[in-house]
């Protein structure tokens, strides 16, 4: 027999990434979407896999520490331990660092991350690219929108995915491998 169709967490967790993200729009070269579209897509990601509703839920949730400025201790009292972790093991460091020294350290922390804020991670990557290759496909001068260059982008990206791979192999970094050596092969 299945388990509950319906998650209090998870809707819970929605709802909560939904308000700390109202009024935060997506970087689109023809529309605004809502920020939210993007944690609830890795979300929708994880539970697609199989993740647990607590995985799912830091999905949902894994942006709000770094561009929200919610306290992990907020997330800790609203869902769990569980959960705060996974968050504080997804999100970058401050962003009063430059964009290269914040990606080392993100880096440095999927060396050793818990396999599960890996897949977060990597969830996240994937729809990354998959918004970057999209933008492209619609306007390639709107890809030139980081603290770096769309080379040295899409290099993190590759240490990323290579990271990814000796970490947690499977569907989810292959997927991400072809999104990255897509974005690899029309922009550079």
């Amino acid at each position: 027999m299945p388990g509950n169709i319906y998650s209090p967490l998870l809707h819970q967790a929605l709802e909560f990434a939904s308000a700390k993200h109202d009024g935060q729009y997506r970087k689109h070269p023809i529309v605004k979407i809502p920020y939210i579209a993007h944690p609830a897509l890795v979300g929708l990601t994880l539970s697609r896999l199989g993740y647990s509703d607590e995985v799912v839920a830091a999905g949902f949730l894994h942006d709000v520490v770094e561009d929200c400025g919610v306290a992990l201790d907020e997330i800790k009292s609203v869902f769990s331990s569980k959960v705060a972790d996974l968050v504080d093991q997804v999100s970058e460091p401050e962003k009063n660092i430059s964009w290269h020294a914040r990606k080392d350290a993100y880096r440095k922390k999927m060396r050793t991350a818990d396999l599960e804020a890996v897949a977060i991670a990597a969830a996240d990557h994937l729809h990354n690219l998959h918004s970057l290759n999209a933008a492209f496909d619609i306007n390639p001068e709107s890809v030139n929108i980081f603290g770096a260059s769309l080379k040295e982008k899409l290099d993190n990206e590759g240490k990323l995915v290579e990271i990814f791979k000796r970490r947690l192999p499977g569907a989810l970094v292959n997927e991400l491998e072809q999104a990255y050596k897509q974005a690899r092969s029309k922009m550079l």
